[in-house]
């Protein structure tokens, strides 16, 4: 045992002493010195941006917000098939750390028609993002962060110095692995107040469509023993496949809504923004573009199963021919699939590699079609074509048309391989007829029509003069009729006289007339089938009221209330159900009530017991009072709690926009 005196206490104290005080000195000087560089910082330069170019915020964050925290600015373009995969990655990143990064995403237009404010607005709810987001119209952030590419990202250390710039698709990884690194580096002192998020999704009402992408008919679908006409919509808002009849009556629902790559049958089955399908033999083969997967939908056994994919991105595919039974490959954002030359080779447009797949069914052999990866407009046979994020294709009379996105071009590649361009929109003069960012083409005898996205309108190029002609649209809307008008069209194919167009950015499908251009609402909606389902996981656009107490063992309405110039849609499957809550986690079904009865507005609810307490919930699908108006869904929740000394005898909700 080792004796100290108490002249050597008193030294050991005064070291210890002078190691605290040395401690704290330090410390002040990092948090001084801290703040000092964070008002010098880079990351400033955000302060120059206007409240009205902000989204997903009430106030553009202050330095206060990001003080303390590891900032990582975004840009990226809505038309960027890449910066949409980088989106998913950096949400997958703030969940894993909650509370310790600062994202701002920085849209940076590649086309004009991008500048809108709305039109990012809609791209920020279509892609589900969860964090701030700047309007960067003029560029004024990008040149002064002298950024040229999308996806570009810039990481800030907590005291606000640039840590890494990286630019491009290939560097996606790479910025989550800075940013993790920089997080364990950093854990202790990283500010964790909340970022002040408020989300645009939050406060826009919930359509039965929700950023539909691409369409197609199926003139004999079986469908309960019987083969019928229907309508297939990637439903990408939602995650989920939508089959109706050709009036627009939902008769099958795919996917639960959630993100996610997850096999399973309909309702367990799980997509990731879903962008295009093709159907044959009772198969629908699915397009998930999130996921970087190819699906299939079996109608045999019910059932989603991943063919190819693991949810992770795929690189450039340089081999001709892989056999997909020995190596497994990932795609990288498709964003189209197509039958050709026949039903047993499925084409995928492998958009984030700048490649057109084949893939042959029966031998499970994955070939090159066209692209060498690199972006660009070269003409010829594979290796030494190129491609520009092909969007959509179409086929017909042996030929496999498509859109390259990036370039807004025109292409073909006919049976033996070779790609041609019919029609380069950086060749064409009149700037009100150019292409800005293509997404969907359909092709006959008569031509090739586009839904010219970014234009909001929908274009026709004829093959005998090779001249691009506007035949409907031409401005951002939502008009129905003589005057049709889009945002963002989609997907499109056409039955006899019409034309089916999936409007993304208004989340409904339109009917168009051939030779008139006058267009009518197809109305979706779901079957009028009463759900009886015990406390309702989700609920779209829910209108969660505050508890209520009221009078026990006594009569209570139900009161609907309707502002003028709304009706509720006597088609929509319209419900409420009244549950009796045991504990926290269950309940019984006490009472339901259908449309009819929420229609005629006479839903009386039973007599409810002294100090019990009940949930009432339910969706009510309501639309304008005028003809071809685009439905809405209020989801409802409220807690009841029965007492005798209530004097309360009526609930009530409103219903409007």
């Amino acid at each position: 045992m080792i004796n100290i005196n108490s002249k050597d206490k008193s030294i050991i104290l005064l070291i210890a002493l002078c190691g605290v005080l040395l401690w704290l000195i330090v410390s002040v000087f990092f948090v001084i010195f801290d703040k000092v560089s964070f008002k010098n910082s880079e990351i400033n330069k955000i302060n120059i941006i206007e409240k009205n170019r902000w989204l997903n915020v009430v106030e553009p964050l202050s330095p206060k917000n990001l003080s303390g925290k590891i900032t990582i600015l975004h840009f990226w373009s809505s038309s960027c098939v890449s910066c949409i995969e980088a989106i998913d990655k950096l949400k997958e990143l703030d969940a894993k750390y909650p509370n310790t990064f600062a994202i701002i995403g920085v849209h940076k237009p590649l086309f004009e028609n991008e500048e809108n404010y709305l039109a990012v607005k809609k791209a920020v709810i279509r892609f589900d993002i969860n964090y701030p987001v700047i309007n960067d119209l003029d560029h004024s952030l990008s040149n002064k962060f002298a950024v040229t590419k999308t996806p570009t990202f810039i990481i800030f250390s907590l005291s606000g110095k640039v840590y890494a710039k990286l630019e491009g698709v290939d560097k996606i990884e790479d910025a989550i692995n800075h940013a993790s690194k920089l997080y364990y580096k950093n854990k202790f002192s990283i500010n964790r107040n909340k970022i002040p998020v408020v989300l645009e999704k939050d406060i826009n009402i919930s359509n039965i469509l929700s950023a539909p992408s691409k369409i197609i008919y199926v003139s004999k679908f079986s469908h309960k023993n019987r083969e019928i006409p229907v309508i297939i919509v990637a439903n990408s808002g939602q995650n989920s496949i939508l089959i109706t009849n050709i009036n627009g009556e939902i008769i099958a629902k795919i996917g639960s809504g959630a993100n996610g790559l997850n096999d399973g049958n309909f309702d367990n089955a799980q997509f990731l923004s879903p962008q295009s399908i093709a159907y044959s033999n009772k198969k629908i083969f699915v397009a998930d573009t999130g996921n970087n997967a190819l699906r299939v939908i079996d109608f045999e056994n019910n059932s989603v199963k991943t063919l190819i994919g693991s949810g992770m991105q795929g690189e450039i595919i340089a081999s001709k021919k892989i056999n997909l039974n020995d190596v497994k490959i990932d795609l990288f954002a498709p964003t189209d699939v197509e039958f050709f030359p026949d039903k047993s080779t499925l084409i995928i447009s492998n958009s984030g590699t700048n490649q057109i797949l084949a893939y042959n069914l029966k031998d499970n052999q994955l070939s090159i079609l066209a692209g060498n990866g690199e972006i660009g407009e070269q003409d010829g046979v594979y290796p030494e074509n190129s491609l520009a994020q092909t969007s959509d294709m179409a086929v017909y009379e042996g030929k496999l048309y498509l859109l390259d996105a990036l370039t807004s071009n025109l292409r073909v590649i006919d049976k033996d391989g070779s790609l041609q361009t019919l029609y380069k929109s950086k060749d064409e003069k009149n700037s009100r007829i150019r292409l800005q960012n293509p997404r969907g083409l359909v092709v006959d005898d008569t031509g090739a029509y586009i839904s010219d996205s970014l234009n909001n309108a929908i274009k026709k190029f004829d093959f005998n003069t090779k001249q691009l002609s506007t035949i409907v649209g031409g401005h951002r809307g939502e008009e129905v009729g003589v005057n049709t008008s889009f945002d963002e069209p989609n997907g499109i194919f056409s039955i006899i006289d019409k034309f089916y167009i999936a409007d993304s950015n208004n989340n409904r499908i339109m009917e168009v007339n051939r030779a008139s251009g006058s267009s009518d609402l197809l109305d979706i909606m779901p079957q009028q089938k009463l759900s009886k389902e015990v406390f309702l996981e989700y609920l779209p656009n829910l209108q969660k009221s505050a508890d209520i107490e009221v009078k026990a063992l006594s009569d209570i309405a139900f009161n609907i209330k309707i502002k003028d110039g709304w009706k509720i849609n006597p088609l929509g499957p319209s419900f409420m159900n009244l549950l009796e809550l045991k504990d926290k986690n269950s309940a019984s079904l006490i009472s339901s009530f259908d449309w009819n009865e929420i229609i005629a507005n006479k839903i009386n609810l039973p007599k409810l017991n002294d100090e019990s307490q009940y949930l009432l919930q339910g969706k009510i699908y309501f639309c304008r009072n005028i003809a071809n108006s685009l439905c809405y869904i209020k989801s409802y929740e409220q807690k009841i709690i029965a007492k005798q000394n209530s004097d309360v005898s009526e609930i009530s909700i409103e219903i409007a926009k």
